[in-house]
């Protein structure tokens, strides 16, 4: 397993009439080696992306990330506002947490636990 702290890790309930939301979490590379994600996922949605909050020309949008890097030992926050996971095709709502799976570079995944939350 990557050496990888995970905190703070929340799913936003899916809006009536909606199949996307947003989750975030704060990670720490404990290791002594880089790692990257490369990708989540939720068996209870069809895809999970990698996004964040970029700023062109004073207007805000979206930017997909393929992965994101994680140096040996720092953190990196996915928060609103910024990077976060884009959860899509969600089709029932998300009671009481989600496991939502973690994939690395290193071929390495774990599963975490994410709080669900109201918007």
């Amino acid at each position: 397993m990557a050496d990888v702290v995970v905190n703070d890790a929340r799913i936003k309930q899916v809006l009536p009439g909606r199949t996307t939301t947003a989750a975030y979490m704060n990670l720490r590379n404990t290791a002594g080696k880089d790692v990257a994600l490369l990708e989540a996922r939720l068996a209870q949605a069809s895809s999970i992306e990698m996004h964040e909050i970029v700023k062109t020309d004073g207007l805000s949008g979206m930017r997909r990330r393929p992965s994101v890097a994680l140096p040996a030992g720092t953190s990196v926050a996915f928060k609103t506002g910024g990077l976060h996971l884009m959860v899509f095709g969600v089709q029932q709502q998300l009671e009481n947490g989600v496991d939502i799976e973690l994939c690395f570079d290193d071929d390495t995944t774990q599963i975490v636990r994410f709080k669900t939350e109201a918007w």
